[in-house]
């Protein structure tokens, strides 16, 4: 206990830039507590950190400055690391756009000043005490959710996302959202400040609400039961298109065919054929309602009584301008027009740029094609034929906790979420980690099973459900090998049974991402 009071007394005691760089190191530490490594410990002891840094700028002349500048550094060091893969679109033609990488740090810089200015009011309120911690963790619960909100919102990597090594605890997000867990997530690593000064009690209360929390979550995945919808099987085609070929002309046909042809093979032994075909986002590579023959194809595979639900770019043409969206598409079985669904919140540098008037005159454009994408309206919920009504989510739109179903509309039955993520070019992505604990809390606070499909070629992403409901699933792509089927059936059972006791052993993924990177620099050095 006594080198706990005297690390926090050295902490508090850090100022000027030896109290920014710390701050720094402790949010980028604290990045480790999401995925991929998702080591949570890292995030709380961050906060207890940030709260120490706070307690030393108090007792200083000027303390709402200084705070404004430690929590700044603090998030600042946290968006760099948990948002690294933001760099990875400038990567994929690096003759073109490797330049560009430095201005992508403009995203966590500048989302850095809703925590800044979140432990600034915080000063405002700041006294001596275990009180201060409710204060900031209201006040830092406050700027995610202001973050997740404004300026089109970006809440990736909230603190409820920090439990992802838990799906037990990741249960109570559907008892108080993902805003509500985030902020007993945050009193939670704040208190832990509280023991550099030997009081215990608040730390232990809150330890106690969260061993309840994890208890409930425990029950519920004992005994909430799963029963698939009868008669309805869903096929996901993985194509293992790498993303630098992905719109060269000459290779569209190619990709078409492969498409195609996965999905019209026939089912495995004795199964049935699947009822629902599934593609990635944008798996066409080209705006599939404006090719007459993809459409004859497409025709001829929904005549067998399939439906087929695909990503697409939708391209609207008019006197004036060219309009591009970001689209998925549900063909339904036996032909007929097809449902669509525009992408409503873009990835920005991705689809978009923010500050696009600036950024565009230094030559910084979106990394898509043409002008970059349209936003759609909202939520939508499809006719999913014999399954439930769905509603589609593509890409990072499904770690918006507030948008993931339209409030006024009906409600659905299952929600399904495509992608795409540039790991066969880029040798692997913490984005596509990051997505899962995203996602299995969207499926818990619409109280709706969650269909995922991912655009990477490892064994890892083959797809998931979760709910009270689901359905018979099956895998079509060229990577998958018998070997690779068994190491990833032994993973999903390891991590199944003990997830929430083993948490080290994700460790695993850091030397996977190490490697990965390093295969990365050895293909991009000159």
């Amino acid at each position: 206990m006594k080198a706990v009071t005297r690390a926090g007394d050295w902490i508090r005691g850090l100022t000027g830039w030896r109290g920014l760089v710390f701050a720094f190191a402790a949010g980028a530490i604290s990045a480790t507590g999401f995925a991929p490594l998702e080591f949570f410990p890292a995030l709380l002891l961050g906060y207890a950190v940030l709260v120490l840094l706070l307690d030393g700028a108090y007792a200083m002349p000027k303390p709402v400055r200084r705070a404004f500048g430690l929590g700044w550094a603090f998030y600042f060091g946290q968006f760099l690391i948990g948002w690294h893969w933001i760099v990875y679109p400038f990567l994929i033609y690096p003759d073109v756009n490797l330049w560009q990488v430095p201005f992508a740090s403009l995203l966590p810089a500048g989302v850095a000043l809703f925590g800044a200015l979140a432990c600034a009011m915080a000063m405002v309120f700041w006294q001596a005490g275990p009180g201060r911690i409710f204060v900031f963790a209201v006040m830092m619960a406050l700027s995610e959710w202001l973050r997740g909100h404004l300026f089109t919102g970006f809440p990736w990597n909230l603190s409820a996302y920090g439990w992802g090594a838990s799906p037990a605890l990741l249960q109570s997000a559907s008892l108080m959202g993902a805003y509500g867990l985030s902020f007993l997530t945050i009193l939670l690593g704040g208190s832990c400040a509280e023991l550099a000064f030997r009081r215990w009690r608040v730390p232990a209360a809150l330890l106690l609400l969260f061993a309840v929390l994890w208890g409930y979550g425990v029950y519920r995945l004992a005994f909430t039961t799963v029963r698939d919808v009868p008669g309805v099987r869903v096929r996901m085609v993985q194509p293992d298109i790498p993303q630098a070929e992905k719109y060269v002309r000459r290779l569209l046909l190619r990709n078409w065919q492969r498409l195609l042809a996965l999905s019209a093979q026939a089912p495995a032994g004795n199964q049935k054929l699947p009822t629902h075909i599934i593609w990635p986002e944008a798996a066409t590579g080209f705006p599939v309602a404006r090719s007459p023959g993809a459409l004859e194809q497409i025709a001829l595979l929904t005549a067998r009584g399939q439906s087929l639900i695909t990503g697409s770019d939708r391209v609207v043409r008019d006197d004036s301008a060219i309009t591009a969206y970001n689209s998925l598409y549900l063909f339904p079985a036996g032909g007929g027009s097809p449902l669509t669904y525009d992408k409503f919140h873009l990835v920005p540098f991705g689809e978009y740029v923010p500050f696009a008037s600036i950024l565009n005159r230094i030559g910084i454009n979106q990394l898509t094609v043409g002008s970059g994408f349209s936003a759609g309206d909202h939520p939508h919920v499809l006719n999913a034929g014999i399954a439930p009504p769905v509603t589609p989510l593509i890409c990072y739109e499904v770690i918006f906790p507030h948008a993931v179903v339209d409030p006024g509309g009906p409600r659905p039955g299952w929600l399904i979420n495509v992608r795409r993520f540039l790991v066969r070019t880029l040798g692997g992505s913490a984005a596509a980690f990051s997505h899962r604990p995203n996602a299995r809390d969207r499926g818990r606070i619409a109280d709706r099973p969650r269909g995922q499909y991912r655009h990477q070629r490892d064994d890892r992403s083959v797809g998931a459900r979760t709910g009270a409901t689901g359905f018979g699933y099956e895998w079509r792509g060229g990577c998958r090998t018998a070997a690779g089927a068994r190491a990833a059936a032994l993973c999903t059972a390891w991590r199944s049974c003990f997830s929430d006791i083993f948490i080290f052993c994700r460790l695993r993924r850091f030397w996977l991402q190490a490697l990965r990177s390093a295969k990365l620099i050895l293909c991009v050095a000159p």
